[in-house]
């Protein structure tokens, strides 16, 4: 009954004028990791998990990063992150090594290792509490383990954002990690609609 309809709770929702401005600042890194992206090699051509998807979670991940004025290593740390994660991914159903072998392939077509963006690689589509307690065993980011938390969750949220490519019902948003990215499912579904390689 509409007379008996209450509001729980207010959700603010960025849109197309966000978005707007946010291309504008972002249009040079991300034009940048855009041109590593499309060298890259990926172990299959999926629409699902392919280039296209990692051409959006790059843009998400700058968009939260920016949000969250996060350095500039971070920054490049989360945009790398997207370009490799699904890199070496064999199919599009539950797959909780392709991660790592994401993270395998950035060293080699990079030729340096970089620990937190092979974590964020490798525990991307693994439960948190796993990727939590990757973070709590490497010594020497222990006083940085809260900002590298943050980082994974930043990446996570960009990934499950991309979920819109699907639909609206594909994504809980509660079931995003951080307060920015819950105000982010209308931006996705714009970045889905028309970002292309």
């Amino acid at each position: 009954d509409p007379q008996n309809v209450n509001i729980i709770s207010e959700k603010s929702l960025k849109g197309l004028e966000f978005l707007s401005e946010k291309i504008e600042e972002l249009s040079n890194i991300f034009f940048e990791y855009k041109g590593l992206l499309q060298g890259v090699n990926f172990g299959r051509d999926s629409q699902v998990h392919g280039k296209e998807h990692a051409l959006r979670v790059l843009l998400l991940c700058l968009i939260i990063a920016d949000c969250y004025n996060l350095s500039l290593q971070d920054t490049s740390i989360l945009a790398t992150a997207a370009v490799f994660h699904d890199s070496q991914r064999m199919n599009d159903g539950e797959d909780r090594e392709h991660g790592g072998e994401g993270a395998k392939y950035f060293k080699y077509v990079m030729g340096i290792e970089n620990d937190i963006l092979e974590l964020i690689c490798k525990y991307h589509s693994i439960p948190d509490a796993e990727g939590y307690l990757a973070i709590e065993n490497l010594p020497y980011i222990q006083e940085r383990k809260d900002q590298v938390k943050l980082l994974l969750q930043i990446f996570k949220d960009a990934d499950a954002l991309d979920r819109l490519r699907f639909s609206f019902r594909d994504l809980d948003v509660n079931m995003l990690r951080t307060p920015i990215a819950k105000e982010l499912p209308l931006v996705a579904r714009l970045v889905c609609e028309h970002l292309k390689l």
